[in-house]
């Protein structure tokens, strides 16, 4: 009887951990739900004269980057807006769909190289890192430190 008692207490201390590793933190979970409408409403199926942005891999990197981690603190609860944002030192991080048309448009393929020069937070490469679906790394170059 104990070792059936043994091996029922690592099964419920394993399942424990899974499903409290899993669990969302709430803050996180509303950034998730802003960054679903925010490729929806500002990038899939853009507004006014836009033209929409199609590529799959694109879209789900728009919805997986976490855009908020790029911008100051004060700024977490905009970072999902249809507007660049600034980022110190008179630079900005670009507005989302500027983001994501300018990485559909040049077509990466996993095998590709990329290096991009002049990254800043290094949002927009983050998103063309996730979009190569495992392919090669993005090289990025900057050069303010503080950015």
């Amino acid at each position: 009887m104990p070792k059936r008692s043994l091996i029922l207490a690592s099964l419920w201390l394993a399942l424990s951990v899974v499903f409290d590793a899993s669990a969302e933190d709430p803050a996180e979970a509303e950034f998730r739900l802003l960054r679903e409408k925010m490729v929806k409403e500002q990038i899939s199926d853009a507004p006014d004269f836009r033209d929409p942005v199609k590529d799959p891999r694109v879209l789900t990197a728009m919805r997986t980057v976490p855009r908020h981690h790029f911008v100051e603190k004060r700024l977490q609860s905009e970072a999902y807006g249809d507007f660049p944002l600034p980022i110190g030192y008179g630079q900005t991080i670009s507005q989302p769909y500027v983001v994501a048309l300018m990485t559909e448009m040049l077509e990466v393929k996993p095998d590709h190289k990329v290096l991009e020069v002049g990254t800043g937070t290094s949002e927009a490469a983050q998103v063309r890192q996730r979009q190569r679906e495992g392919g090669r790394r993005v090289l990025r170059l900057g050069r303010g430190r503080s950015l």
